[in-house]
């Protein structure tokens, strides 16, 4: 099952495009000790693509940690994320396709960012931790900085 998550019937990457709809009930999987060899196997197939991926399949489960800094702007402002170190926002001109659209187009609620953030990088429920500095309620409405979007992780 995890093999079909992230490869196509030719067994070529799936990249961003991941079948992705129960990725959260097959990680709640990968801690029993019954599936370690296939664990392990997925693994070892996905290593490649580790760097667009940001959690793999693990015995000890992996978690993805994201820094992201806020602007304490009107309206707050997400100025910078950092994932392993490697900036995650982008530039996007105005006639440039916008791969993060969902985070520019109307802001987002600082309480939906991790399930945004999880759905778009493909990041399974429980393997996300987001640190924001500074804190912020979580009823303010973030945005980004214009000419800027959310790239595909990068890791």
């Amino acid at each position: 099952m995890f093999y079909e998550v992230y490869f196509n019937r030719e067994g070529k990457f799936r990249g961003s495009k991941l079948k992705n709809s129960f990725l959260a009930e097959l990680f709640a999987l990968e801690s029993v000790s019954r599936y370690e060899l296939s664990i392990n196997y997925i693994r070892q197939v996905l290593d490649p693509f580790r760097g667009s991926l940001g959690v793999l399949p693990s015995k000890i489960p992996e978690v993805l940690r994201v820094k992201v800094k806020l602007e304490t702007t009107d309206p707050p402002t997400i100025s910078s994320i950092e994932v392993s170190g490697k900036e995650q926002l982008i530039e996007v001109s105005e006639d440039e396709e916008d791969p993060g659209w969902r985070f520019a187009f109307r802001g987002i609620m600082l309480q939906d960012y991790p399930n945004e953030l999880m759905k778009y990088w493909n990041i399974p429920d429980g393997h996300l931790e987001i640190i924001y500095g500074p804190t912020l309620s979580e009823e303010t409405k973030l945005r980004l900085a214009k000419g800027k979007s959310v790239g595909p992780l990068k890791v």
